[in-house]
């Protein structure tokens, strides 16, 4: 689905005249101030709405309310993308055609982006601008830095679609519910002395040295910290009975308990819930951040920092990048 979305063009402000529009993979037909320049005014762009299954639905469905357009039964609307990434490119109106907005730039990059932006990331919109709703928690995931990104897109584009790395931020358009960052190594350590069903399957000796870790150095207990996730990470993968089994009794233990719940034990017992099956992200959450936000407070989120939205509306400005490292909470790759 796409949608329409003002782009102005910050020389001038002029009223743009609608007519027929035609799709066309070419600039041939464009409405020029000279013939080697784009006039300058505000171009419609139309926008495509993914339509993820966590967004929301029905007649309540923020990004429809947004845009004025009438939702279609059943259908997700989970985001808005405006912009000239592969996976979901914006059109632009340019002489009564739609054309692809990153034909568009490679055409016109200085009178698109301008010539400072061209001099530092070439004929390319270097982020991606989205309008996110979050009707059910999306999985928690990392995203990997430049270097990484290579790598991860020559070994396996189907899953990393671009070389790109992707530091992002998210700013609440009406609240914000999220999992973002590691707690401080404080925080690990009591997660582990009153989950004792986290610290079973990290292993009883490093479950130890964590505990015993409250003096050591940063870099000492960054390491340990790592030692927690790997070990998480290969229980999770060669002994899933073994995390079904700790995932059931931490349940049973804390539907049983008389005392009011932390925050992570209550939300775990939420997303308990959404996912039945054994996974790795259900004990992540003892782990990470509980992050809150009100309309028009923000959250930046660097490369390799693992985090989850939970619920909410936001506006995300990322790198032009779609690369997704998910750790949890999910059935997908």
């Amino acid at each position: 689905m796409t949608v329409r979305w003002a782009a102005l063009d910050s020389r001038r402000r002029a009223v743009y005249k609608r007519g027929p529009l035609h799709t066309t993979p070419g600039l041939e037909t464009v409405a020029m101030h000279t013939a080697q320049h784009l006039e300058p005014r505000p171009y419609l762009l139309h926008n495509r709405i993914q339509p993820y299954e966590w967004g929301g639905r029905g007649p309540g469905a923020f990004i429809p309310r947004l845009l004025g357009i009438e939702p279609e039964p059943g259908r997700p609307y989970a985001e808005l993308w405006i912009g000239a990434h592969p996976s979901a490119p914006s059109q632009v109106e340019l002489g009564g055609r739609l054309v692809p907005l990153p034909d568009a730039i490679a055409r016109q990059p200085d009178d698109l982006l301008g010539p400072a932006v061209v001099a530092r990331f070439g004929a390319s919109l270097p982020f991606l601008l989205k309008v996110l709703s979050a009707a059910r928690p999306l999985s928690i995931q990392v995203h990997p830095n430049g270097a990484q990104a290579e790598c991860l897109h020559a070994r396996d584009p189907e899953h990393y679609p671009d070389p790109n790395h992707k530091p992002e931020i998210a700013i609440a358009l009406d609240g914000l519910s999220a999992l973002a960052g590691l707690k401080p190594f404080a925080g690990i350590v009591e997660a582990l002395e009153r989950t004792p069903e986290l610290a079973e399957l990290a292993g009883p000796a490093l479950a130890r040295e964590l505990v015993a870790g409250a003096g050591a150095s940063p870099a000492e207990q960054q390491a340990l910290v790592r030692r927690l996730f790997g070990a998480l990470v290969a229980c999770a993968t060669a002994h899933e009975a073994a995390l079904a089994a700790a995932l059931q009794r931490l349940e049973q233990r804390l539907r049983s308990q008389a005392r009011p719940l932390a925050s992570d034990e209550a939300l775990f017992l939420d997303l308990r819930a959404e996912y039945p099956d054994p996974d790795i992200g259900l004990l992540a959450i003892f782990l990470l951040n509980q992050v809150h936000l009100q309309a028009g407070q923000g959250l930046y989120i660097a490369a390799g920092v693992p985090h989850a939205y939970l619920g909410g509306n936001i506006v995300e400005c990322m790198a032009a990048s779609d690369n997704v490292v998910r750790a949890g909470l999910t059935p997908k790759f």
